[in-house]
């Protein structure tokens, strides 16, 4: 049997998950199609690489679309030729394949440059530490000296339109990568074993499950998932990972002596006896401290990675939308919203929308109020005074609905969670998004994407309506379950 090379993307994947990279090899059709949030971050990636490459002098480019053995000989020529700079350099070396972002030749070696469409490495260390030692083992492996390998990532204190040389951090981790290499001719040999093996391995499902994105098999791996698992509950990941090494996926079979916080075993006895703890004294004197109108809010933002608009930072996020139901004291609910339709900054406009649908006096009830007030300060830096003071004094009329569901009412069927997503449905199980074209945040970023660059007024005009229906739902949520909080501490059905 011919054994598949051992790339980048396979070593990440077996020391994430085993099986998961026999799956990527032997049942492809198990894995699902990508969202187009997922498309869209995979596109971006690409954007950001080719802006990167465009900061180097002459080069030779190898094609990704040739096979890997075609991709290696043309590297091979490119060096043997005098190539100084060499993007997507590829090597085989022992059954291992590599393709370097950028690879610098010198007199005396080389240096591995891997380009990320990150502003800040530091949030994903490993990983990309973990990938660039993979690089670095394949090119010394193949002959070649690496005198350092960088990380060239974008800067994020840099304002847009820039020289593409201030675009970039290139940051040398060569120093860093010996822990990531111990042990690798071993990761490597049990990694082709697996590759080698007919019959699917089993494996216990882990937190990398749903990590960057998910993972394209989880539908398949969780499929016999049936009842709570150290998945549902609010837990550190280095308990759930001690936790998943001796196979353990149920809440009820976590051992009575685990290694665990208070606050996670109270977490886990609650969930394993189905119990509700709600403080109906707090919740009422919180709530009734609240200020009306009540003006439920909520944004819509989009982050892309290289800006769209003047005076922007990389994945900075912008709003675009907003959804303010208010309810007056009598019991009276309105509707106000804002949506910006078309490819321009929309700030200025949301803003004016804002300070004139929001009053001076009641509180604004969010849900995770640390978003909210982030994008509505980041809004004040753009402006005057006038206009800046009117902003920032909204910040501290903020009112986290969410804090309750963190302090005073924990549910078995939120199921470790707090976000809006797992609280509505049990809170008001009538209000839904199941039949709303759109039923996410990322969903709505990229759909607004797609609208302000649409020329069809058709798609536009149907892209909105789906935008207004999912953001107004996100705010009469808050207000539902609001209303619910307030008939359940005055013990109304």
């Amino acid at each position: 049997m011919v054994v598949s090379l051992i790339t980048k993307s396979n070593f990440l994947s077996y020391l994430h998950c085993p099986k998961k990279l026999w799956l990527e090899k032997y049942s492809k059709e198990k894995a699902q199609p990508r969202t187009p949030y997922q498309e869209y971050i995979s596109n971006e990636g690409l954007d950001v690489e080719k802006l990167a490459k465009s900061s180097f002098g002459v080069s030779v480019h190898i094609p990704k679309e040739l096979s890997p053995q075609e991709r290696a000989i043309q590297t091979g020529e490119a060096i043997k030729n005098g190539a100084k700079i060499i993007f997507e350099a590829s090597f085989i070396v022992d059954g291992l394949f590599a393709a370097i972002d950028v690879l610098e030749l010198k007199e005396n070696g080389c240096n591995l440059i891997e380009i990320k469409a990150t502003n800040d490495y530091r949030k994903k260390r490993k990983k990309y530490l973990q990938d660039v030692a993979f690089q670095y083992e394949v090119v010394e492996r193949a002959g070649l000296t690496v005198n350092d390998v960088s990380l060239m990532y974008l800067n994020k204190s840099a304002e847009w339109p820039v020289n593409v040389d201030q675009s970039f951090v290139l940051d040398s981790v060569i120093d860093k990568l010996q822990t990531y290499l111990k042990g690798f001719d071993g990761i490597i040999n049990s990694a082709k074993k697996m590759l080698s093996c007919n019959e699917e391995p089993k494996c216990t499902i882990s937190r990398f499950c749903k990590q960057d994105h998910g993972c394209p098999f989880k539908a398949y791996c969780w499929k016999d998932i049936n009842d709570y698992t150290i998945f549902d509950v609010d837990m550190g990941y280095r308990h759930r990972d001690k936790l998943t090494k001796q196979e353990v996926v149920y809440l009820n079979e976590v051992p009575e002596n685990a290694d665990l916080t208070n606050k996670e075993k109270d977490v886990i006895s609650r969930a394993r006896q189905k119990k509700v703890y709600m403080d109906k004294v707090a919740i009422k004197s919180i709530l009734d401290d609240l200020e009306f109108p009540l003006y439920f809010l909520d944004f819509e933002t989009f982050g892309p990675a290289i800006p769209l608009f003047k005076g922007m930072h990389p994945y900075q996020k912008i709003p675009f939308q907003f959804s303010c139901h208010v309810l007056n004291e009598n019991g009276e609910l309105t509707h106000d919203e804002f949506l910006h339709t078309d490819f321009s900054d929309p700030r200025e406009f949301l803003v004016a929308s804002l300070l004139d649908q929001v009053k001076e006096k009641g509180n604004i009830v969010v849900y995770h109020k640390s978003f909210e007030a982030g994008v509505i300060n980041s809004l004040a830096e753009l402006f005057g005074d006038e206009v800046k003071e009117k902003l920032v004094e909204l910040v501290p009329r903020l009112f986290d609905l969410r804090d309750i569901f963190i302090d005073h009412y924990k549910h078995f069927k939120f199921r470790g969670s707090t976000s809006i997503k797992a609280v509505g449905p049990v809170m008001t199980p009538d209000v839904s998004y199941k039949s709303l074209q759109i039923q996410k945040g990322d969903q709505a970023s990229i759909e607004w994407l797609n609208m302000v660059k649409s020329t069809s007024k058709k798609q536009n005009d149907s892209i909105a309506k789906d935008l207004r229906e999912y953001c107004r739902m996100d705010t009469y949520a808050m207000y539902a379950i609001y209303q619910k909080l307030c008939d359940e501490i005055t013990n109304k059905n």
